[in-house]
């Protein structure tokens, strides 16, 4: 499996990985990417499960590597209330 994802940074990543998809006890098409740990989703076709899939890379990749990246220069995050 091979796509290109671009990130809302404008940064581009071709993946290439092995997707492993079994059938589970109800009936669903469950796919998992061995190489992103806690990669996986499920669909009831092979056209959704793909679709799916292809969605949960792209969240993964900017969980686990853009994300990251904005981290090492943002200092802080606060909530702050007004009354007007």
């Amino acid at each position: 499996m091979e796509d290109i994802y671009q990130i809302n940074s404008g940064q581009a990543f071709i993946f290439s990985s092995l997707l492993v998809v079994e059938n589970d006890e109800a009936g669903y098409f469950v796919a998992s990417v061995p190489e992103l740990p806690g990669c996986h989703t499920q669909a009831k076709t092979l056209d959704e499960l793909m679709v799916r899939v292809k969605e949960a890379i792209a969240r993964f990749l900017v969980l686990e590597v853009l994300l990251p990246q904005v981290q090492r220069f943002l200092l802080f995050v606060r909530q702050l209330r007004a009354a007007c």
